[in-house]
């Protein structure tokens, strides 16, 4: 398989950690979706139903956390009409610019990077008020990924 499945199996096993599952559980879950009962053996598609599960039980990401907080900065920019567009489709084709891949497929750093580009934005704001919000609001969101702000 040409997938690479390491960065899901860690995902997954994050998610096992943090739902607190017991090791009956998290392997009731890995057979509910494919039949077997080790990540080692289950494909991309298998690891990401897996994922969506674990996210249905509670279970979120940095990666999620990130676009959370994109999405967040993106709609505030459209409210201060820094951005024309409040679409999901522009802010995937932001991120897709940014990172040149499809957002599904972007790692934390990738999306760091682009909350990054963000705030630079941010700072090239012309209207002192509108930037000054801005920079109030992007402040007040909790940090959305493990590396530095």
């Amino acid at each position: 398989m040409t997938t690479n499945t390491g960065g899901l199996i860690r995902a997954v096993q994050t998610g096992r950690r943090k739902l607190g599952l017991s090791d009956e559980e998290y392997r009731a879950l890995l057979e509910g979706v494919s039949g077997k009962t080790s990540t080692k053996e289950l494909h991309a598609l298998q690891l990401k139903e897996v994922l969506r599960r674990m996210r249905k039980a509670g279970f979120h990401t940095a990666t999620d956390l990130q676009l959370r907080k994109i999405r967040s900065l993106w709609f505030r920019m459209h409210d201060e009409g820094v951005v024309r567009s409040k679409s999901e489709q522009s802010i995937a084709a932001y991120i897709r610019r940014i990172t040149r891949k499809d957002v599904r497929n972007c790692s934390v750093k990738d999306l760091q990077r682009v909350i990054e580009t963000l705030k630079q934005w941010i700072d090239r704001v012309e209207d002192a008020a509108a930037r000054e919000r801005l920079i109030d609001f992007f402040a007040s969101l909790p940090v959305a990924s493990p590396l530095p702000q």
